[in-house]
């Protein structure tokens, strides 16, 4: 009963070395891959591009970290852009309000 149990445990332990093993050379070939890409390489490429490109890595891959901040350089860009225009719309209303005012009481005082 003990060689048996030994044996189990050396085949778990061969298990796990392989399995290790596996994901040390994924991850080597992981860090080859992001080396060859880069944050303006990802800001050249489409929506759907990006999104072909992240679809390719696991989650936790560095590959699939700078991907999602590309995502979120984009939204922000987005949102800055959208923060501009309401504030000239913004700036707009305001002055139009102020030449109403004017010409309302230039009006009224004739």
């Amino acid at each position: 009963m003990t060689d048996s149990w030994a044996i189990g445990q050396i085949k778990a332990q061969i298990t796990e070395l392989a399995k290790s093993e596996r994901e040390e050379k994924a991850l080597s070939k992981l860090r080859e891959e992001l080396a060859s890409v880069g944050a303006k390489d990802l800001a050249k490429m489409s929506e759907a591009e990006l999104a072909a490109w992240q679809s390719k890595y696991p989650t936790p891959s560095p590959q699939a970290t700078l991907a999602t901040f590309e995502w979120q350089r984009r939204l922000t860009a987005m949102q800055v852009k959208s923060a501009r225009f309401a504030a000239w719309l913004g700036l707009a209303g305001v002055v139009l309000g102020a030449l109403l005012t004017v010409l309302v009481t230039w009006l009224l005082q004739r």
